[in-house]
């Protein structure tokens, strides 16, 4: 009899060391779990940040080729005299720049950078085709350079001058500095702040 019970108490003493065991080795499975998950998400948001450092070298050279390249021909229309082809406002640049062989058709083209009515930076470009054309930009394709842009805003300065400017409005002279602001999904760009060439007008 007692030799019975002593069977039966080694029995269950094995099924509660086997309960411990799963227990254990759950906890375990679900630590490893997590931890796979942390090292996936980790390496995820390493792509992510690396994209973006891209997306923001690629297009800040992109825009400081072209702008700081501008090109102060004359523009003339009738009635409001001539000056330089330059004009900036706060969220808008129309300005004329050489495009590079690799950039795209060569020679001077006429340059818009905008902000679209769903958030999106885009860049359009046409032939330069003299002192009194300007582009139908209704009939340009442009290009997408930033989508989902929460802020973009330009500034514009003239020499040694202290003050930055909302708008540079057809002037005869073109501004010798331009300064770029923009933030996307939270995450605000360093500001670009460009040195254009010499601003006289090029008849």
């Amino acid at each position: 009899m007692r030799q019975s019970v002593s069977r039966h108490y080694q029995r269950a003493f094995t099924l509660i060391e086997v309960v411990i065991a799963l227990t254990l080795l759950s906890l375990l499975l679900l630590a490893t779990l997590t931890a796979m998950r942390t090292l996936a998400d980790s390496q995820i948001r390493i792509v992510q940040i690396s994209q973006q450092a891209d997306e923001t070298r690629i297009v800040s050279g992109l825009l400081r080729s072209l702008i700081s390249q501008a090109v102060p021909v004359v523009r003339v229309r009738q009635g409001e005299g001539y000056g330089a082809y330059f004009k900036g406002m706060p969220n808008e640049l129309l300005w004329v720049a050489p495009m590079n062989g690799y950039q795209g058709p060569g020679g001077l083209h006429v340059m818009r950078l905008s902000l679209s009515e769903n958030q999106a930076l885009l860049l359009q470009f046409q032939p330069y085709q003299g002192p009194y054309t300007d582009p139908d930009w209704s009939e340009v394709e442009p290009a997408l350079l930033i989508e989902k842009v929460e802020r973009f805003e330009l500034d514009y300065r003239f020499a040694l001058s202290t003050e930055w400017l909302q708008e540079w409005d057809w002037s005869q002279y073109a501004p010798t500095h331009v300064r770029l602001s923009i933030s996307m999904e939270g995450r605000r760009w360093p500001d670009l702040t460009l040195v254009l060439g010499p601003p006289e007008v090029r008849l």
